[in-house]
C-alpha cells in the first residue's frame, strides 16, 4: 500500500508542479461553473454488496470480504461528475495516512471553527457480532460524510496523494 501511495504522490507532484493545487469546497458553496481545481464530494449512498461495484478501487488498501456496505461517493469537477465506491476499511486507510499531521488531542474546539490542529474523528469500528443493518449503514455515512468534509476543508489536504488515490482525482 505504501508503494501505491508513493508512486501516487510522484505523479501528483509531476502533474501538480506546473498546475494549481486542487480545491475543495463544500458541496452547498460549489458549482459546475468553477474551475477544474476545484472540487466537492457528497456521500449519496450506502448500499450492500455481495462482491465489490466496478468503481470500487482496488488501489486503495482495505477489506475484501463480503457481503459489505459500500458508501457511493460523488465527486464533481466542473461538469465532470463520477462515482467511486468505498468500503468503511478504506476510510479508515485514508483516516490513518491524514492522521499523523493533526494533533494528539481529541477534543473540538468549538470557539475555533477551523480547528486545524485538532485530530480526525472517524465514526467508531465495531465488533463482529453487531448487526450493521440499513440504518446502521446510514447514519455511519453520514459521519463518514462529516469525517470527509472536515478532512478536506483542512490547509493542504484536498491536494494530499492519499485523498487523490481514495477519491480517484486526477
Amino acid at each position: 500500500e505504501d508503494d501505491a501511495l508513493s508512486a501516487n504522490n510522484q505523479r501528483l507532484a509531476i502533474m501538480r508542479s506546473s498546475s494549481s493545487p486542487l480545491m475543495f469546497l463544500a458541496h452547498d458553496q460549489w458549482s459546475p461553473r468553477f474551475e477544474k481545481h476545484f472540487f466537492t464530494v457528497r456521500i449519496i449512498a450506502a448500499e450492500s454488496h455481495t462482491s465489490a461495484p466496478e468503481s470500487a478501487s482496488s488501489s486503495v488498501p482495505g477489506k475484501k470480504n463480503h457481503p459489505a456496505y459500500y458508501y457511493k461517493i460523488e465527486v464533481s469537477m466542473g461538469h465532470d461528475s463520477k462515482i467511486v465506491h468505498r468500503r468503511f476499511s478504506q476510510f479508515c486507510w485514508l483516516h490513518n495516512q491524514l492522521s499523523p499531521r493533526f494533533a494528539a488531542s481529541s477534543e473540538r474546539n468549538s470557539a475555533n471553527p477551523a480547528h486545524d490542529d485538532l485530530p480526525l474523528v472517524m465514526p467508531p469500528k465495531t465488533c463482529f457480532f453487531h448487526v450493521q443493518d440499513e440504518r446502521f449503514a446510514n447514519n455511519r455515512m453520514e459521519q463518514l460524510e462529516e469525517f470527509l468534509e472536515d478532512a478536506l476543508q483542512r490547509p493542504n489536504v484536498a491536494s494530499d496523494a492519499a485523498v487523490a488515490l481514495f477519491l480517484e482525482l486526477p
